[in-house]
């Protein structure tokens, strides 16, 4: 599908079911049946529940949370409050009761999509979230899925205004560092990064969605670009249920962020070593046999790991972006092997500030957070300037490399900067580490926080693992500046606390 006409999330999804119609569009498992909806039964269902909201509120424009697991009902109710005109506010499924009401109410939420995953919290929303009117459920195996019902009330097809400029979505920061901003979202920004040019995938892909659809990473390569293309898009609801999902929906491509993609490499190891299998018959083991292409977000991934999958025969990809605008830059193996994010999208303008700030401006670029002026004027110049809050510089084929988080950077006693995920990526070359931080201690020493991969310990024989760990820093050291070098190690027994989108919480003191 080309762009041309297309300017709001309801183009998208009606032209995608003009072109794709009768095509298979979500496949998903509904206890042991697997179910199908095609892209003309998902414009149309979506449209019903648009109908609805519109009917419901008398053309009132209405923000609309959300919570819960990926089904073809969330997907309906994403897609529906949007092309009616209305704003979806998706929220981290797993956050706590008192989280959920704080971004309700900061989002100004007067509708709630819900599933069962968080019923037992309804009667504390119910009581903190006043401006809560209607509540509809998701869940598609109960009595109680008002979603579904609404198919069989409300048909044709939406035709109030809707300019690209309206507000689409509020869809929050994960929070890494500070607290939760809304990150608003215009129907111009979604479809900018829909038809980026640098990012399309080939029309027979099956794509099986796995990460939280709440997050802008998600939302965007699966389900936007997927409607885009013309794919199947399959569901996987939980974690736990990825590996039966491969084998049941065996996808061509996956999107997943580094912590999964390097997870499931030990698992290509493993079942080499294990069974003695080839690398061929490992591939196909562990992920179908039909993957060719992994796309990785959501943090700097270890360019070795690239090369690591080739012998596989998977061809890795990474995009570079956040939530505040989308894709920044994306690329393959080739343009990634050699620690870059890759070439930037040309629908936005580029730039790298005196103090290193990568900094951006475009149709992808978000108009602001909500209700939060003093943050936005924070990052957002008059003439529309985003700061990143990444350094990074471009090399002279013009690919963007980060360096590292602006404020993760640490300050020494000689005024030096330190980023910490240039000499964390060290650390995570070696096997026995599966997570670790960079900090400092005691007036700007540098410490290094991990922890190990005691499996891999144990499967090894490794009994003292601190002193392994000394030997680790030992060789990263030998590699560093001595105003660089690390004067303290901090073994932790259990993983570090993470955002929905995998990253590591940083605001915390570990040493």
């Amino acid at each position: 599908m080309e762009r041309e006409g297309i300017k709001t999330v309801r183009e998208l999804l009606y032209h995608a079911a003009c072109c794709y119609g009768k095509r298979t569009f979500l496949r998903y498992l509904e206890g042991k049946e697997i179910l199908e909806k095609t892209f003309l039964e998902i414009k149309e269902e979506s449209t019903a529940l648009g109908y609805y909201l519109k009917n419901q509120f008398e053309n009132h424009k209405i923000h609309c949370g959300i919570v819960g697991r990926t089904s073809c009902e969330y997907i309906e109710a994403y897609l529906g409050t949007m092309i009616s005109g209305n704003v979806i506010v998706p929220l981290d499924v797993k956050l706590p009761a008192q989280d959920i009401c704080e971004l309700l109410n900061q989002a100004d939420c007067e509708v709630l999509f819900y599933d069962d995953s968080i019923a037992e919290f309804l009667p504390e929303i119910k009581e903190k979230c006043r401006q809560l009117t209607c509540f509809l459920e998701l869940t598609s195996n109960t009595e109680e899925n008002q979603v579904g019902l609404l198919r069989q009330e409300f048909s044709g097809e939406l035709e109030n205004e809707l300019d690209e400029d309206d507000l689409a979505a509020i869809i929050f920061t994960s929070g890494t560092t500070g607290k939760s901003k809304g990150v608003m979202v215009t129907h111009k920004m979604v479809i900018c990064n829909s038809f980026a040019e640098e990012y399309r995938n080939p029309e027979d892909a099956v794509v099986l969605s796995l990460l939280p659809i709440h997050h802008i990473y998600c939302v965007t390569n699966d389900l936007f670009l997927s409607l885009r293309s013309g794919n199947v898009l399959c569901i996987n609801d939980s974690m736990i249920h990825l590996g039966k999902s491969i084998r049941i929906f065996q996808p061509t491509k996956m999107m997943m962020v580094p912590m999964i993609i390097e997870e499931y490499y030990k698992k290509l190891e493993k079942e080499v070593k294990k069974s003695g299998a080839g690398k061929q018959e490992a591939k196909e083991k562990i992920f179908g046999k039909n993957i060719q292409f992994l796309y990785s977000g959501g943090a700097k991934l270890n360019p070795e790991i690239i090369k690591n999958y080739k012998e596989y025969g998977i061809t890795i990809g990474q995009s570079y972006g956040m939530t505040e605008s989308f894709l920044i830059a994306t690329g393959v193996a080739q343009d990634i092997q050699n620690g870059s994010v890759g070439l930037p999208i040309s629908c936005m303008e580029h730039r790298i500030a005196e103090d290193g700030e990568i900094q951006i401006r475009g149709d992808s670029v978000m108009v602001g957070y909500y209700k939060n002026p003093e943050e936005t004027r924070k990052v957002l110049t008059e003439d529309g300037w985003f700061s990143t809050g990444d350094i990074g510089k471009f090399d002279d084929a013009g690919l963007l490399h980060i360096t590292g988080r602006k404020k993760n950077l640490i300050i020494l006693k000689n005024g030096e900067n330190v980023a910490p995920e240039e000499i964390e990526m060290r650390f995570q070359q070696e096997e026995i580490v599966s997570e670790v931080v960079l900090t400092s201690f005691d007036n700007f020493n540098l410490a290094v926080v991990i922890y190990p991969d005691f499996e891999w310990c144990r499967e090894n024989g490794i009994e003292d693992i601190y002193e392994q760990l000394k030997l680790v820093t030992q060789k990263v050291n030998d590699r560093l500046p001595a105003n660089k070098r690390i004067q303290k190690i901090v073994m932790r027994e259990t993983e570090f606390k993470k955002t929905a989108s995998k990253k590591i919480i940083r605001n915390q003191e570990y040493c």
